[in-house]
């Protein structure tokens, strides 16, 4: 028995709603129902009632919930507890590939380059896996699009850079008369998505109260330069980051349009609140280090070791 399978039930039996609890866990609705599925299966009991207007606990999922709530809480007790002996060298720091867009991943390669005798793991993770890996205490820190946290979230936060949500298309395809477009209307094109950016549009959708399955691209491609070819030959329009739109657009007839919502796209260092190992402390005052260069300063928040 798993304890993601455990923290889930926990978790859907305080919303009970499948859509709000995958957000609230950062993953997919899909993966939350595999969860409570094999929970299910391993007890050998069902726990929820599921009909198509609401779910209910069964009264062996009741029983469950308590003994389900003690568990995630002492597995948290635990490794907050050993965090001291088990965390105190080294860093572990994840970032999404969208960190390429603007070539911040490159921070954490220079940071390793400049400190080699630091122990140093990076891992490149989409968004919903970085936060995973956060809150599993496997990294440190996660450079992420800290627009689409939920609200109320608990995380430091250090901001990097701000960016917005736009529509590539063709000057002759019909979008390109709009002022601006409704994020939900744009599936309703043939769209032409970058493959690390579904994970960002999902999650922008269950901001905005649509449901995933909005976001349904007709070609995926993990190649921009895919993506203006096919854009130039007006195969489709796509959704991307303006920074990188801007740098497309520069090359064939594309033109650029806003999307309706304005959707933003920050990006910056997330990590969990409380102390930092000592080395963990040094990375991110080089970090501070960096920002300051950029004129950023007063957004950093003050290193803590211990």
């Amino acid at each position: 028995m798993r304890m993601d399978w455990i923290n889930s039930y926990v978790v859907l039996s305080r919303y009970m709603s499948y859509s709000v609890a995958a957000d609230k866990l950062f993953i997919s609705q899909s993966t939350l129902s595999k969860h409570i599925k094999l929970l299910e299966k391993e007890l050998n009991i069902e726990l929820i009632k599921r009909n198509t207007r609401n779910l209910q606990l069964t009264p062996a999922g009741e029983t469950f919930l308590s003994y389900a709530k003690e568990a995630v809480v002492g597995y948290e007790a635990v490794l907050l507890s050993l965090r001291e002996y088990a965390q105190n060298k080294g860093v572990r720091a994840a970032y999404m590939t969208a960190a390429y867009v603007y070539g911040y991943q490159e921070l954490f390669y220079q940071y390793h380059i400049q400190y080699p005798d630091v122990e140093f793991e990076v891992a490149e993770l989409d968004m919903e896996e970085a936060i995973k890996a956060l809150d599993e205490r496997k990294v440190d820190f996660a450079l992420i699009r800290t627009s689409l946290l939920p609200d109320g979230h608990n995380y430091r936060t250090i901001h990097f850079i701000d960016d917005e949500l736009v529509i590539l298309c063709n000057r002759n395809h019909p979008l390109s008369a709009c002022s601006s477009v409704p994020f939900r209307n744009i599936f309703q094109e043939k769209t032409i998505l970058l493959k690390f950016g579904l994970v960002e549009y999902k999650l922008i959708a269950r901001k905005l109260g649509l449901p995933d399955g909005i976001v349904k691209p007709s070609i995926i491609t993990n190649r921009s330069e895919l993506i203006r070819d096919y854009v130039c030959a007006n195969s489709g329009i796509s959704v991307m980051v303006k920074s990188q739109a801007s740098m497309l657009a520069e090359k064939g007839n594309l033109q650029i349009v806003e999307i309706s919502e304005r959707p933003q796209m920050s990006m910056g260092l997330i990590m969990r609140p409380g102390r930092l190992s000592p080395d963990a402390a040094h990375f991110l005052n080089y970090i501070n280090r960096f920002l300051e260069q950029r004129g950023t300063a007063s957004q950093i928040p003050a290193a803590e070791s211990g």
